[in-house]
């Protein structure tokens, strides 16, 4: 285990102290979110674009609007997604 120095606000060293990662993530959980994403309709936030056009095909299906900002690339990328899933779902119903 390595050995790191810290300044932190909250917490009160004198000197160098062992930092471990179990007192790190408690820390970093208790932290409240930035964004609430259950409101947008998200399943799970995208971190990539293929991740915004799974969650515009998703969206096509449950019917749910778009939650990205108009004229960003992940809103663009949702549209392709939802473009996609509609042409194979009529496809499918011919």
């Amino acid at each position: 285990m390595d050995i790191a120095g810290v300044a932190h606000p909250m917490l009160h060293f004198t000197a160098i102290d062992e930092i471990d990662g179990e007192m790190l993530i408690t820390e970093s959980r208790a932290a409240a979110p930035v964004r609430t994403y259950g409101t947008l309709g998200i399943d799970e936030p995208p971190l990539t674009l293929y991740g915004a056009y799974r969650q515009g095909v998703a969206d096509y299906f449950a019917r749910r609007p778009n939650p990205y900002r108009n004229g960003s690339r992940l809103a663009e990328i949702w549209q392709e997604g939802r473009t996609e899933a509609a042409s194979r779902n009529a496809w499918k119903a011919r």
